[in-house]
């Protein structure tokens, strides 16, 4: 599904159904607040307060994880949130990514930040 950034630029946002069928698209993933909010069965306050989390503790950055402050946030934020939001829509994500990353083992690396400095 495509949504609009405040420069009414496409971007792609992560699905998920009524009976927890989870839709990935291809390309480069930035949803809203709302969007995630809506995505984890949660309100935005949950959403607000897991994501300043995330910036204290180091494990993302605003300038990597943000577009348009406050509007739009990256494919890494979203996945973050799921494993910080307790919702059975949250939960649903994780299995969803857990098994993406399971059926592709063999050929994903995966690169975790340095918690030294700034990536900006």
């Amino acid at each position: 599904m495509k949504g609009k950034d405040t420069n009414n630029n496409a971007r792609q946002i992560i699905t998920m159904d009524e009976h927890g069928n989870v839709t990935i698209p291809n390309g480069e993933i930035w949803m809203g607040e709302y969007e995630i909010a809506n995505l984890f069965g949660v309100f935005g306050h949950s959403v607000r307060t897991q994501v300043k989390e995330i910036y204290k503790v180091g494990l993302l950055h605003p300038c990597t994880a943000e577009r348009n402050i406050r509007v739009a946030y990256s494919l890494e934020m979203v996945i973050a949130l799921a494993f910080r939001i307790r919702s059975q829509r949250a939960k649903r994500l994780r299995e969803h990514v857990i098994a993406m990353l399971n059926e592709r083992h063999e050929r994903f690396v995966m690169l975790l930040p340095a918690r030294a400095g700034s990536p900006c």
